[in-house]
């Protein structure tokens, strides 16, 4: 690869001396073998502008958009890795310095290494790796998207390729993608490693994907669970039927003590992996979010409340994530809808609420999310407008990125809300008497409705997925909004969406 050129030190300047980084092994057990890479420590390495080095990562959801739009049109999907992708690109300088390892020359010699690739562990090599695999693509007549820099396009959008670092994910015709995979077998070290025909499994974004057909099924493998349930010893606990209870939202008094250090690593741990586990499991959204809250520094109750989490899991370990588009792909005009929900000051400690929102796209669900918001909300209208809020600025991506991927002159967004007064703030101009502290920034939504870029629906309170993502329900309503929601286990995946959704609301009335 032609990654260094030795110089001898006496060689350099003063300067260039001072600026020689270190190296040093990195060891990783491969079966009954080690493999061993040498890294700079990069960490020293000298750089003027932060925004020199900055390498985007594709966001989870646009793979769950590009899969939909796969399965509408009967694609051929293709995944493949890059060995040793950064070595492939020239270094960010040609200044750069580096000690070899002490295993390769005598002391004495004197030999340093002036680096020509960006070699793994230096802080620009990510940003010169991204730059090159984006020079070489765009060589074959690919294009890059406008806005998902991670996804490159054929002239007639007959296939795309989503890149994470040195993943490739091709999708498109057969025919197409083949020949684009073999293109770029001839500049880079490209290797297959997974086709997704109907049942097999590819690995992508750390996600295992499956092809049942007529739809893909998202998970994580099953040794992850395993190893979230086995360090808190819950493997083997009573399952419970929902993330969490109502009971568990409001602290108990005398019993709000804080976890001992080794508690609070294990803590962190066991959150950190749940976060991971968020992106193909909706249903445990909101619960996971009120324990990263905790993080810094969780107490008993919010114990308490990872554990009956993690017995949710337990006894949901078969959930997937399922893509099954129900609407056909037109030519014309595409709809983005949008369930957007709140729960007023529904934070007991700091009275701040909480943003629930759902998209669906072709009737498969591409994104969802649960945040609290940044500032306490005087009434509940107030924190149903930040959600219609954070609804549109997150379909507003996907309007860009479907603009640009179909070639479409139009996207449409209807934002469903069961608020009727939210609705009212976010339809007309301006702000009446109890909306006069709200932000400016908050009230963009107004001008996107009157250019008529989105429209407000309302809905029924019962018809609203987004509610999972707010508060505790009960076991029955989340059993019911996963299924609309797709993430559900194979035998549970039976009912057709608009079924499914006339139980949230036969359920929801109950409540």
């Amino acid at each position: 690869q032609n990654v260094y050129t030795e110089v001898h030190i006496d060689t350099l300047t003063p300067e260039q001396r001072k600026n020689i980084i270190q190296s040093r092994w990195v060891l990783r057990n491969k079966g009954t073998e080690v493999r061993a890479r040498i890294v700079a420590k990069g960490f020293t390495e000298p750089v003027t502008d932060i925004d020199n080095i900055y390498a985007s990562t594709p966001i989870y959801s646009v793979l769950r958009l590009l899969l939909t739009l796969s399965l509408n049109n009967n694609w051929t999907v293709r995944t493949g890795d890059i060995s040793v992708a950064f070595l492939h690109a020239a270094a960010a300088t040609d200044d750069l310095h580096m000690h070899p390892p002490t295993e390769f020359y005598n002391k004495a010699d004197g030999i340093v290494w002036k680096l020509n690739k960006a070699i793994y562990g230096l802080r620009s090599s990510p940003k010169a790796w991204q730059t090159h695999l984006a020079d070489v693509l765009q060589q074959l007549g690919l294009q890059r998207s406008t806005a998902e820099p991670n996804i490159y396009y054929t002239q007639q959008r007959s296939a795309y390729i989503l890149v994470y670092v040195d993943d490739l994910l091709l999708l498109g015709d057969e025919a197409i993608v083949n020949k684009i995979f073999e293109a770029i077998q001839q500049h880079l070290l490209l290797r297959p490693t997974g086709t997704l025909t109907v049942g097999n499994t590819a690995s992508f974004l750390g996600r295992n994907i499956t092809n049942r057909g007529d739809y893909y099924e998202l998970g994580l493998a099953d040794s992850y669970n395993k190893t979230l349930l086995e360090e808190p010893k819950t493997e083997n606990s009573k399952p419970a039927t929902a993330p969490g209870t109502s009971a568990l939202k409001t602290p108990i008094a005398d019993q709000d003590q804080p976890l001992s250090e080794d508690e609070h690593k294990a803590f962190r741990r066991a959150v950190g992996k749940l976060q991971w586990m968020t992106y193909t499991r909706p249903d445990i959204c909101y619960a996971t979010k009120e324990l990263a809250r905790a993080s810094q520094q969780p107490t008993s109750p919010d114990q308490q409340k990872l554990k009956h989490l993690l017995r949710y899991i337990r006894g949901t370990t078969h959930y997937k994530q399922i893509i099954r588009p129900t609407v056909k792909l037109t030519q014309t005009t595409h709809d983005l809808n949008v369930y957007v929900d709140s729960d007023w000051a529904g934070c007991v400690e700091t009275r701040k609420s909480t943003t629930g929102f759902s998209i669906t796209f072709l009737g498969a669900t591409i994104s969802y999310g649960s945040r609290t918001q940044a500032t306490i909300a005087l009434s509940s209208a107030e924190a149903e407008l930040y959600a219609i809020n954070t609804g549109a600025t997150e379909a507003l991506h996907f309007q860009n990125l479907l603009t640009d991927l179909l070639n479409s002159s139009k996207v449409n967004i209807k934002i469903h809300t069961d608020s009727s007064s939210g609705k009212s703030i976010a339809t007309r101009i301006g702000t009446g008497k109890k909306t006069k502290h709200v932000e400016l920034k908050h009230l963009f939504i107004q001008q996107l409705v009157a250019l008529n870029h989105l429209r407000i629906i309302k809905i029924h309170t019962n018809d609203n997925p987004a509610d999972i993502f707010t508060k505790y329900v009960s076991a029955e309503l989340c059993n019911v909004i996963s299924q609309v929601l797709d993430c559900t286990s194979n035998t549970i995946h039976t009912q057709a969406p608009e079924e499914a959704t006339s139980n949230v609301s036969q359920i929801a009335s109950k409540q």
